[in-house]
């Protein structure tokens, strides 16, 4: 199965990764509390501590440069066969909207929290795609036809990057 690794740290010391492991696709993204690498492989991680999700649905191809967006939503442990059905209807939302690129869904290795990773042209794209109330009601957790029928044992969550160093965009 493919998987997701996921680091952290500051731009500098993931740089050197980067620089470290030339051959190998990372993905950089940044916000203004933090930057991470994105790895997605069928192999091993080159990180020594990362977060590790398997990918259950996957559509598109990573972009270089963009807006990506991570939903994080907490699973009950008994509740993840319900939720991962109810969820892979949820990627079809995307395709089709203007400035989509690519989506993951990524259940976590260790630990109870899910992740909706989102890939988009520009970060003006997403918040069109967010404000279609549709879509807009499947991630408030009130709302959701998937949280309806489970207890979350955390809130949800939203995180935006930038995909891409500083010179790129």
């Amino acid at each position: 199965m493919k998987k997701v690794y996921i680091t952290t740290g500051t731009s500098s010391y993931l740089q050197r990764i980067e620089k470290k492991f030339p051959d190998i696709p990372l993905l950089f993204l940044q916000n203004v509390e933090h930057a991470l690498l994105f790895h997605e492989t069928y192999g091993k991680s080159i990180f020594k501590l990362p977060r590790i999700y398997e990918i259950i649905e996957e559509a598109g191809f990573l972009p270089s440069k963009g807006f990506a967006t991570f939903y994080y939503l907490p699973v009950l442990e008994e509740e993840r066969p319900a939720f991962e059905h109810a969820i892979k209807k949820l990627g079809k939302t995307f395709k089709g909207s203007t400035g989509f690129i690519a989506y993951r869904i990524l259940r976590p290795v260790k630990g109870d929290l899910y992740a909706v990773f989102s890939c988009w042209d520009k970060e003006s794209s997403f918040k069109i795609w967010k404000k279609h109330q549709y879509l807009s009601a499947i991630w408030t957790s009130k709302n959701v036809e998937i949280s309806k029928s489970m207890n979350y044992p955390n809130p949800t969550y939203y995180k935006g990057y930038q995909i891409g160093h500083d010179e790129e965009k």
